[in-house]
């Protein structure tokens, strides 16, 4: 049994329709549960509400740990504290299922994606070294051993796995050693604490292939794609269509995957997702 897992923080309404939408996208590519973790201590109940009705599998999290380590740690984005994406941590609490892939909102999924569950575990994409000439490895489900000294110590500047899908076995031992490691992020003032804690959970890791977490800019030689990862921007995919900015789009890959989100998704659902936002208090 598998399932998708949308972590969720904050009260800021326009993290939720980017949510409603991924929801949307992973609803017509799977059959598997969509599992919506979100933090109990400032998720609006309404938010809850709307996801719930939708389908989805609800579950709440503790992470006031993470919020009040957060208020002492220098984050890399003004527009959240980039700590609190720690939280994917508690989606080890899933064990019910053999498999989870937390997924990101600033995704556009293709089908195909499921394939995905057919991965070794724990996936997440990483980066190919400057020196490594074998660039068909980043297609590949291959595994690496990787020297987590040296990625704490060069952590402040940036990391070499992309979080914005971690594909793990939910395992409750895992949080056993939460607060050693999350202590280690905080001390290192890391870039993305996710990816750094993600790489301390774990003693070995796998590539997930680029197919499923392609970078927004990138261009690849590969007819089927399954991820589109508008990732380091402000401008998420909605955004970029609200502003009748897709023809202004230098890349052609991502011109293609805009015009295959406005028309399958955008333009079937924004007037009922536009309703429902406007009636919930903006921040």
């Amino acid at each position: 049994m598998f399932a998708y897992v949308i972590i969720h923080f904050g009260s800021k309404v326009k993290y939720l329709e980017y949510e409603i939408y991924s929801i949307l996208m992973l609803k017509s590519i799977t059959k598997h549960d969509i599992v919506y973790m979100y933090s109990n201590t400032d998720t609006p109940e309404i938010f809850v509400k709307i996801i719930e009705k939708m389908g989805v599998i609800v579950k709440g999290f503790d992470d006031s740990l993470i919020i009040e380590s957060s208020k002492k740690f220098s984050s890399v984005y003004e527009h959240f504290n980039t700590l609190r994406t720690c939280g994917f941590i508690y989606a080890n609490l899933l064990d019910e299922y053999k498999k989870i892939c937390i997924v990101e909102s600033d995704i556009i999924f293709y089908p195909g994606f499921d394939t995905v569950f057919g991965l070794k575990v724990p996936s997440v994409f990483l980066y190919l070294k400057k020196t490594e000439t074998d660039k068909d490895k980043v297609f590949t489900n291959y595994s690496v051993n990787l020297d987590i000294n040296r990625m704490i110590e060069i952590c402040k500047k940036g990391s070499p796995l992309n979080g914005g899908v971690m594909l793990f076995k939910p395992d409750k031992n895992i949080l056993k050693n939460f607060e050693k490691n999350f202590n280690t992020v905080i001390e290192n003032n890391c870039a993305y604490p996710n990816e750094t804690l993600f790489l301390l959970s774990y003693s070995t890791i796998y590539n997930l292939p680029i197919t499923y977490n392609l970078r927004k800019n990138i261009n690849i030689n590969k007819d089927k794609i399954y991820g589109h990862h508008f990732d380091t921007t402000v401008y998420k995919p909605l955004d970029i269509i609200k502003d009748n900015y897709v023809g202004k789009m230098k890349t052609s890959l991502v011109k293609k995957s805009l015009e295959y989100f406005k028309k399958s998704f955008y333009d079937k659902y924004h007037e009922m997702i536009s309703n429902i936002i406007t009636k919930i208090p903006q921040n």
